[in-house]
This record gives structure tokens, sequence and C-alpha cells, in this order.
């Protein structure tokens, strides 16, 4: 039996709308990360009293991957939104 074109162009996509997978998943890893960058690196990575470099602290690679998550996070949350 054949298909209809109806029914041979239906998509996965149709099916979502705005809320697809990208923009849910986008939404989450950016709550995810700004919990991350504001509660858990000030509250649990102690600053040693003293810092020859600023980049020798031991927040700044959590710091970097956080800020990396936020913004990646943000691109896949408006791909999802703008192309459903």
């Amino acid at each position: 039996m054949e298909l209809s074109d109806d029914q041979s162009t239906h998509t996965a996509n149709d099916e979502y709308g705005r809320l697809n997978p990208n923009s849910l998943l986008g939404g989450l890893f950016f709550v995810v990360s700004l919990v991350f960058l504001f509660y858990v690196i000030p509250n649990y990575i102690n600053l040693p009293p003293y810092m020859q470099h600023p980049l020798l602290s031991p927040r700044f690679l959590p710091q970097l991957a956080g800020w990396l998550v936020l913004i990646l996070a943000f691109v896949l949350m408006v791909n999802g939104l703008l192309y459903p």
C-alpha cells in the first residue's frame, strides 16, 4: 500500500513545535550552568589567601567550563526555538 503525499511529508518536527528536544535541553543546560556558576563555584571552591596569577586560581577552569556550557546552551535553545 502506498503512502499519500500528506503522510509521507509528515516529520517528527511537526509533532514537537517550539518545545522540541533542542530547546528543552538547551533551557535545562542553561539553568544548570547558571546554578553551577553562581552557587556551586563561589560556595564550594575556596581561594587560597595568596595568588600570584589569576589563571592559577582553582576557580578558573570551572568558571571557564561553566561559561562555555552557558553560551552553548543558549545557542542550542535559540536554535531549537528558531528552527522547530
